[in-house]
């Protein structure tokens, strides 16, 4: 297996994990600016013609394809892309499953990865003036605002509604004997269209969080609303909304990255502060101690509180805490030595 496979499995693990950046990872693993190079030539004029020559059949058009390829290092992205989805198809069931049936645990876990992964954003600031605070601030602002769009009512309501098409598909499958055979097959089912339009949209933005450091794809998509869609879409074989998410992921990486790249280079401190807010902000949402209320066969979570006891359960989810923060302290420790290792 190379080296550039298991790299990408490593920073697609990183990917399906809210709170833990692929950005990050790529960067202790020594690709970060040959990923970031290799996405943005994927828009060179030279590579854009000589894929419409292939497309016209002109001679030797897929000879000077080939050689474009190799110039703007796409074989390099194929091999990591390739590991990520192989480490994304292997692990989507078991974060799921987590989820699931661990959730205080789990997004204990995420708290304590998304706390301390606000360091790296603000390590890479050189300056922390006027304009880098009311980014940070609007940041904070903009999160808060998108919270208070999804009251608890709202949330109940969604989930009865979820709960009725549930119903209504098991009905349907038991009448007509097919439940069980249906597993085994794919399913060509989409949402609503609006609903389709987001999830490109919410994968287009996700994945370009793949070129920041500190910025977790995983944690753009669970701030979204979308990352159980995509967890159920994976496990469950929806075809075409895995389609739309693809597209939307490649959109993402190959035009925002360029966005991105550009408003580091002119903004770099201020964007840097922007999503160290956001994610500060986001430590609200990752709160593991949540009021919940069951619907049918879901749980539904709601508003934080504070444990006011700790027993067995409680100290799990703050031992999760530590563990999250201490993989990031981890990573953190890994940075500094690859970083000294090279400084020789």
């Amino acid at each position: 297996m190379s080296k550039d496979l298991l790299r990408g499995i490593v920073i697609g693990l990183a990917n399906i994990i809210p709170g833990v950046s692929g950005g990050t990872l790529a960067l202790v693993l020594g690709i970060y600016e040959r990923l970031v190079n290799a996405l943005n030539s994927l828009t060179a004029a030279p590579l854009l013609r000589a894929a419409g020559n292939c497309l016209l059949l002109r001679p030797g058009a897929f000879t000077r394809l080939w050689q474009e390829m190799k110039a703007a290092d796409c074989l390099f992205l194929i091999r990591i892309g390739a590991g990520a989805v192989i480490a994304i198809l292997a692990a989507s069931r078991v974060i799921a499953a987590a989820l699931e049936h661990h959730y205080a645990a789990s997004y204990g876990f995420f708290f304590g990865l998304v706390a301390l992964s606000v360091i790296y954003p603000l390590r890479y600031m050189r300056r922390s003036g006027l304009r880098e605070k009311l980014a940070m601030l609007a940041a904070v602002g903009m999160l808060f605002m998108i919270n208070g769009l999804m009251s608890e009512e709202t949330r109940i309501e969604r989930a009865e509604k979820r709960e009725a098409i549930r119903t209504e598909r098991a009905v349907l499958a038991e009448t007509q004997a097919v439940e069980t055979e249906s597993r085994s097959f794919i399913s060509l089912e989409l949402p609503e269209p609006a609903r389709v339009l987001f999830i490109f949209a919410a994968l287009a933005l996700a994945l370009s969080a793949m070129v920041l450091p500190g910025v977790s794809g995983s944690f753009v998509l669970l701030l979204l609303g979308v990352y159980f869609d995509i967890l159920i879409a994976v496990n469950e074989r929806q075809v075409l909304v895995l389609l739309v998410a693809g597209l939307g992921a490649g959109t993402g990486l190959i035009f925002f990255a360029k966005i991105m790249s550009r408003l580091l280079a002119a903004w770099h401190d201020t964007t840097m502060a922007f999503m160290a807010g956001l994610m500060a902000a986001s430590l609200i949402n990752l709160w593991p101690f949540k009021r919940s209320v069951v619907i049918g066969t879901q749980t539904v979570y709601l508003g934080n509180y504070l444990p006011r006891e700790f027993g067995g359960h409680e100290l799990l989810v703050l031992g999760c805490i530590a563990a999250g923060a201490g993989l990031v302290f981890a990573g953190l420790l890994l940075e500094r030595c690859f970083g000294k290792v090279r400084g020789r």
